[in-house]
């Protein structure tokens, strides 16, 4: 609840009249700027960790699906990189078999 300036004019006296202006000024000073009711509650303040503990669990959950799928893509990129490499190869033993046979044929020419 946010306190009146009439209230806060009450207050302010009861307080000199107990402590004196000095000692009163120094208390009235301590107030939060924004007032009481600005300040963070201990149950605000659970719920505000319960929402933040949920997004790190959300978050790591879609850390975890992304570094599923980047996996999943890697060894479809290695397979595919040996598919590449074998046909490759093969291409590789065919000319080479061209060759010799080309060889072959002007050696006996």
């Amino acid at each position: 609840m946010s306190v009146t300036e009439k209230q806060r004019s009450e207050i302010y006296g009861s307080i000199v009249g107990a402590v004196g202006e000095q000692a009163t000024e120094f208390l009235m000073a301590q107030s939060p700027p924004g007032g009481w009711e600005s300040l963070a509650t201990s149950r605000a303040l659970s719920e505000l960790r319960a929402d933040s503990n949920a997004q790190l669990v959300e978050l790591r959950s879609d850390m975890e699906r992304g570094f599923a799928d980047a996996n999943a893509k890697i060894v479809e990129l290695r397979s595919d990189m040996e598919r590449g490499f074998a046909d490759a190869n093969a291409k590789i033993v065919e000319l080479r078999s061209d060759m010799e046979r080309g060889f072959a044929d002007a050696n006996a020419k």
